[in-house]
Formats: structure tokens, C-alpha cells, sequence
């Protein structure tokens, strides 16, 4: 996945992955309040940045969906979540 800013209020991303997932995972889902689904996190650099997700697991369908911080910690809504097979 490649992490794409979008304004200048960003500081970082957290990324969270989510298994299972067949389609688009809604704003609201409670899945992603729970730190066990939380993978990454990585600071905003200006830039593109292409993550991977090294303890993905072959075979297994996922759901990452990153959100942005600010620098006080506001989380924004997730951005589209990406769904592949690992």
C-alpha cells in the first residue's frame, strides 16, 4: 500500500489491518477502536510512502485502512480501506 498525504495538518498515519474483510469497511466499524488491529504507525514526511506489512500472513484476505493524526493526536475518519489476499 502506498500512504499518499493529502494536507499539511497531518504529523503521521496509523495503520490498522483488519482480517477477514470482503469489501469496504464502514467509518464506523468498532474494529477499529481496538489496538490489537493497530499495525503501524509512521510519521508524515511530505511524500508518498509505501508500506508493507511484514507479518501479514500468506493466504489470509485483509483490510488495511489508515487514518491520519494531527499533532495533538485527532485521529481523522479511515481513509478507503485496500482488500487482497496476502
Amino acid at each position: 500500500m502506498t500512504i499518499v498525504p493529502t494536507d499539511r495538518t497531518t504529523s503521521s498515519y496509523a495503520v490498522y489491518r483488519l482480517e477477514g474483510v470482503r469489501g469496504r469497511v464502514p467509518a464506523g466499524d468498532c474494529r477499529l477502536v481496538d489496538a490489537t488491529n493497530h499495525v503501524a504507525t509512521t510519521r508524515a514526511v511530505g511524500w508518498a510512502q509505501p508500506r508493507t506489512d511484514a507479518s501479514a500472513q500468506p493466504g489470509q484476505r485483509y483490510a488495511h485502512v489508515v487514518t491520519a493524526l494531527d499533532r495533538t493526536g485527532d485521529e481523522s475518519p479511515p481513509a478507503q480501506a485496500e482488500v487482497h489476499p496476502s
